[in-house]
C-alpha cells in the first residue's frame, strides 16, 4: 500500500483601498465554489483600505469555512507585485 502525502493549498490574495468591498467578497466567496477549498488564505492589504473592506474582512476571520486566514497588513501601498511577494513569506503550503 502506498501511502499519499495529502497536499495542503494556500491561497494568496492583495486588495487596495481602490477595490470594492463586493469583489472583495466575491473573491473570497468563489474560493468555496472550486473543487477544493484552500487550507490556508493569505489576504495582503497593500496598504490601507476602507471599512467596508475591513467589515468583509473580520466577517471572513470568524468564517467556519475557512481553516487559517492569515491577513497581513503593509503600511503603505506597494503594489502587486511588492504585495504578492511579502504575501508569499506567509504561505505555509504550495
Amino acid at each position: 500500500m502506498l501511502y499519499e502525502k495529502k497536499t495542503t493549498v494556500s491561497l494568496l490574495m492583495t486588495t487596495y483601498w481602490g477595490e470594492c468591498a463586493s469583489l472583495l467578497e466575491g473573491s473570497l466567496e468563489m474560493t468555496f465554489r472550486q473543487s477544493r477549498a484552500p487550507d490556508q488564505i493569505v489576504l495582503v492589504l497593500d496598504g490601507a483600505v476602507g471599512e467596508d473592506q475591513e467589515q468583509v474582512i473580520l466577517r471572513y476571520q470568524h468564517d467556519p469555512r475557512i481553516k487559517n486566514l492569515k491577513v497581513v497588513r503593509l503600511p503603505q501601498n506597494r503594489g502587486l507585485a511588492a504585495a504578492l511577494a511579502t504575501g508569499t513569506q506567509y504561505c505555509t503550503s504550495d
